[in-house]
């Protein structure tokens, strides 16, 4: 066999439509040849290209080539699907969001309550145990800008929600692209709702955006 003519199985799959299944079923053992690139890689399979065109003009792999194909579409069609009753969903969700409204001294005893409560359930142990942010032994002396933050994330986790429908929906098609839309969408009308709390509403949908820019 001429070296030149030897192709990987990405290359059969990508530019003559095969599936890994066709080229177990209708393909002889692959050739393995050391990877030239990674010496420690696992050994290159690869197959003669004559070979796989030759194969490719059998009635027998045409046959089983278009019922992969309708197999493929059939799969296609069906995640569309599951993406677009997501979208219906979320956007079901937000057209129904409302927040419950207290005053802001209530909304702040409650926030900073339940921070405090939360500290209490994860401490700070000494071996350096992980946590989302600076332990504080006493979460009532935080500055206004903390408070703020601990305040909106109470809104959102509390007071929509929020929580539930994401809970819903998980590990459904279309959910990982899902969570960003719900999560500005509650921010904003938490701004809306609140609008004290604005500022730090836009901030984390600044940082939403950015992520999901990534």
């Amino acid at each position: 066999m001429n070296d030149n003519k030897m192709i990987t199985q990405s290359r059969i799959i990508e530019e003559y439509g095969w599936t890994k299944s066709l080229i177990s079923k209708f393909l002889p053992d692959p050739v393995l040849k050391a990877n030239p690139h990674y010496r420690k890689a696992a050994p290159m399979r690869l197959w003669d290209e004559d070979t796989v065109k030759q194969v490719m003009t059998t009635s027998e792999f045409q046959d089983a080539m278009e019922k992969a194909n309708k197999r493929k579409k059939s799969a296609s069609k069906a995640v569309e699907t599951k993406y677009s009753n997501m979208n219906h969903s979320v956007q079901l969700f937000i057209d129904s969001i409302t927040i419950k409204v207290l005053s802001d001294e209530e909304l702040k005893t409650k926030a900073l309550k339940a921070k405090q409560e939360w500290y209490q359930c994860h401490p700070c142990s000494l071996n350096g145990d992980w946590i989302d942010e600076p332990y504080m032994k006493n979460a009532y002396t935080a500055n206004e800008e903390t408070i703020n933050r601990w305040i909106v994330n109470y809104i959102r986790h509390n007071l929509v929600s929020y929580d539930n429908f994401l809970g819903s929906i998980d590990g459904k098609v279309g959910s990982v692209e899902a969570y960003p839309e719900v999560k500005i969408a509650v921010l904003e009308k938490i701004a809306n709702t609140y609008p004290k709390y604005k500022d730090e509403c836009e901030r984390q949908i600044f940082f939403v955006d950015f992520n999901a820019d990534r």
